[in-house]
């Protein structure tokens, strides 16, 4: 703690600052517990950190879009706080900065707008594979599943598939009958 002391004196910075991003935690962990736990199996560092979730991923992308911290706590549902606090923990997961601090400002930077194109792929992939799995387990599936007993088949269910016979539900889709 006293070599931190006097670095940060030496650089003019407050004490958490003279250490390396690496070596910061939020969680009170030691800096090689957090590096071990972002090593692959084949020993090779990972590029994504432990810091970086979908959660804040949405809170950033949200903040490019409205550029507006106030606006984006509004649409999300969160404090301030929060939306500044899932960002800023997003840039140190990042290892970068993200963002430029004017006064209460943030200004996003050019790697900003960069990371905000992957990040939206990554939330449309997301969002993608959560619903064709959903579709498959049978949940909110567009495909009406039906089983029914062998007697049934032949008079009631072919009426089912053709509800055109019943003037109310005439030219309506099969999921807005109602």
């Amino acid at each position: 703690m006293a070599v931190m002391l006097v670095l940060a004196a030496m650089l003019q910075v407050g004490p958490w600052q003279a250490l390396p991003p690496r070596t910061r935690s939020y969680r009170g962990e030691p800096a090689h517990v957090r590096c071990a736990r972002s090593v692959r199996q084949n020993g090779e560092a990972m590029a994504i950190d432990e810091e970086i979730t979908l959660k804040k991923l949405e809170v950033f992308l949200t903040f490019m879009r409205l550029n507006n911290l106030a606006r984006v706590s509004e649409v999300l549902g969160q404090s301030t706080v929060s939306v500044h606090r899932a960002l800023h923990s997003l840039e140190d997961g990042m290892r970068c900065p993200l963002f430029k601090r004017e006064g209460r400002n943030l200004i996003p930077l050019h790697t900003a707008y960069t990371f905000a194109e992957y990040a939206q792929r990554v939330i449309d992939e997301c969002e993608e594979g959560v619903r064709k799995v959903r579709e498959m387990a049978g949940i909110n599936a567009t495909r009406l599943k039906i089983g029914s007993l062998y007697s049934l088949t032949l008079h009631c269910i072919p009426q089912l598939g053709d509800i055109s016979w019943n003037p109310r539900f005439a030219g309506k889709p099969l999921n807005s009958a109602g």
